[in-house]
């Protein structure tokens, strides 16, 4: 199999190095295209066994040094996706149990991530919602 070098590695990595460096805005919007990404995979049937940081890979375009592409690998046929946005969240965060947000977090992050993380399994947002 061949596929595209990712240049920049993995958006552990990347969030661990850079995570002052990446903005809110950023953070977030990559947040949206994973779940998007993730709800068009599962709309085609395929599902992902070991969803998580370590396997979001990240290459930056060469017109665009900025742009963050994303690339999700690996397909079997389960997992629970809200529980990698919990974990998602979590790291994104710094990990914990429950995050300590930073000085200059958006109320609209707060809200997702302590909605991505309720107890309750119902209260959780969809992929799509997200």
């Amino acid at each position: 199999m061949i596929i595209q070098l990712a240049n920049q590695g993995n958006l552990r990595c990347v969030l661990s190095s850079n995570f002052d460096n990446v903005s809110w805005n950023e953070k977030l919007n990559v947040l949206y295209d994973i779940a998007h990404d993730l709800a068009n995979l599962h709309q085609l049937e395929y599902f992902h066994k070991n969803f998580r940081s370590g396997n979001i890979l990240q290459n930056c375009k060469e017109n665009n040094d900025e742009y963050l592409s994303y690339i999700i690998c690996g397909v079997l046929p389960y997992i629970d996706f809200l529980t990698f946005i919990v974990y998602l969240v979590l790291e994104i965060c710094n990990g914990g149990i429950r995050p300590v947000f930073g000085k200059g977090t958006p109320e609209i992050y707060k809200k997702l991530a302590y909605g991505c993380m309720s107890a309750n399994s119902d209260q959780r947002p969809t992929a799509s919602e997200l």
